[in-house]
């Protein structure tokens, strides 16, 4: 899946990406930047007006770039439809961008018929800002900001942020957030509403962006379809269920079948989750492979699912004696493996899963122990026809790098596409937010709070569900977001009927 065939609403863009569009939608395309900027601006405020009262006080705090620009014309249309405006020029009204300076122009002559309903403050005075203000527009900062907030701009978000009962709409991008990397540069707004103009941006979206940019719109602008560049999307139900087909099976093994290679003694439960996850996804069949001492437990717990025991009666973990019987089974009928739940590292073990992946030619989800064993050896090789999405949780993706990837999303986002080019695979990386990353540099980023799942056992249910979706749908891609999301909504409905968080079991 490319992200440029995603709907226009989910696609991210860097800021140097939103700053290309528009400059080449004026110089190629020809439309000007004061149209488009109006454009925008009328849109915001049809959005805004919706959702506050008539005869609405307005406070409006402005820099000095484009950003103010287009705030001032949401200001313009708000006044016309009966609202009262305060604009608080912070930085003053000398040296303006040009758009800016002309849509002040327009507020003061707007301002000679309707004095008593538009005031425009020259500077940034505390103590004459409003005291009866409905709502406020943020207009300081756009995806420009590179440096720290400082001085009266500093001062201006303080403000802000201290008015809770106000809502606060942000234009394009919370000021203060830096717009690739959704880092606070030094403070930010604490926004209600971000109305993102032509593209969403990405710093919405990871590190502080989440907190700071509230519900974040999505305002069309009229860029050329030949001149929109975007590598990031969100993941939606909406453009998912566009593209999962149903189509009926003819018969148990028609879309295929979901093979496990996971479990071994004392971590059985981790191969089990695994396995019930990929079977209520609906799928036609799920087998599981089993060192022979192991295959009772899995006889007791996986009534429906096929068992197939390697190796002796004693076997309580995969061994490279076993890759015969199990190339064997899967030489049988179509599949995909899951590798990894609860597989253990044990000397064997890690032998096995070398010599696995850099012979298996089919499709494999790799997950828990399988990716500790791949990020610790210098031996796997990824067969030309293989096929491989790895689900690293945050320190797994971090001992491929040796470095800490906790804490920042972004940092996050660029490993998960590192390690996809290094294998050329598909990389889901578990956190908040997930992230999926492909060896073509594009990533597919969540935009709910995932969290709910940072429980042992949610990584198994997740393996199971991506392998059952990527039988289903044949696109790695989509296997990951509806596997996601279905967890996801799975999990929110549980809790909000019961109260509890829910465990794996409650999304299977």
């Amino acid at each position: 899946m490319d992200v440029r065939s995603i709907p226009l609403p989910y696609q991210l863009a860097t800021a140097e990406q939103s700053k290309s569009m528009d400059i080449r939608t004026i110089d190629e395309f020809g439309l000007n930047g004061f149209t488009l900027m109006e454009i925008a601006g009328n849109k915001a405020a049809d959005f805004i007006n919706q959702r506050v009262q008539k005869n609405s006080h307005t406070l409006v705090f402005c820099g000095k770039g484009n950003n103010a620009g287009d705030a001032l014309v949401v200001s313009r249309i708000l006044n016309q439809y009966g609202h009262r405006i305060t604009i608080c020029m912070i930085g003053g009204v000398e040296n303006l961008s040009a758009d800016c300076q002309k849509n002040l122009d327009l507020l003061f002559e707007l301002r000679k018929h309707n004095p008593e309903r538009i005031e425009i403050q020259d500077s940034y005075r505390h103590n004459d800002l409003p005291q009866d203000s409905d709502l406020i527009i943020d207009g300081m900062f756009g995806t420009g900001l590179s440096s720290d907030i400082t001085g009266d701009y500093e001062k201006a978000v303080f403000y802000l942020n201290e008015q809770k009962h106000i809502p606060i709409f942000s234009m394009d991008i919370a000021s203060g957030i830096n717009a690739n990397t959704g880092k606070t540069l030094g403070c930010a707004v604490d926004a209600n509403f971000t109305l993102s103009f032509g593209s969403l941006k990405l710093g919405s979206f990871i590190n502080d962006g989440i907190s700071h940019c509230g519900e974040v719109e999505f305002i069309n602008l009229p860029f050329p379809l030949h001149l929109r560049a975007c590598n990031h999307s969100i993941f939606s139900r909406d453009w998912l269920s566009i593209n999962q087909e149903s189509k009926p099976r003819t018969h148990k093994y028609s879309d295929g079948i979901v093979y496990l290679i996971a479990g071994s003694e004392g971590l059985t439960g981790a191969a089990i989750l695994s396995a019930q996850s990929a079977w209520t996804e609906g799928i036609g069949a799920v087998t599981i492979f089993s060192p022979g001492a192991l295959t009772g437990i899995y006889e007791k717990q996986l009534v429906e699912i096929i068992k197939k025991p390697v190796g002796s009666s004693t076997d309580r973990h995969f061994k490279g004696s076993h890759l015969p019987e199990i190339q064997e089974v899967l030489n049988q009928k179509d599949g995909i493996v899951v590798l990894g739940p609860g597989l253990g590292r044990d000397t064997e073990t890690v032998q096995f899963v070398e010599q696995f992946l850099c012979n298996y030619k089919g499709r494999v989800v790799i997950d828990a122990d399988a990716l500790y064993i791949m990020a610790n050896s210098d031996s796997i090789t990824k067969p030309a026809n293989a096929q491989w999405i790895l689900t690293p949780h945050p320190g797994e993706l971090s001992s491929f790098f040796n470095e800490k990837v906790y804490k920042d999303s972004h940092i996050r986002l660029n490993r998960c596409s590192e390690l996809a080019s290094r294998f050329d695979a598909v990389v889901l990386s578990k956190g908040y937010p997930a992230i999926v990353g492909t060896c073509n540099q594009d990533s597919y980023i969540t935009d709910y709070d995932n969290r709910i799942f940072a429980r042992a056992g949610f990584g198994d249910v997740l393996a199971g569900k991506i392998a059952a979706n990527w039988l289903k749908t044949s696109d790695e891609i989509l296997s990951c977001g509806i596997a996601l999301i279905d967890g996801f909504e799975k999990a929110q409905s549980f809790a909000q009927e019961t109260g509890v968080q829910p465990s794996p079991l409650d999304v299977i």
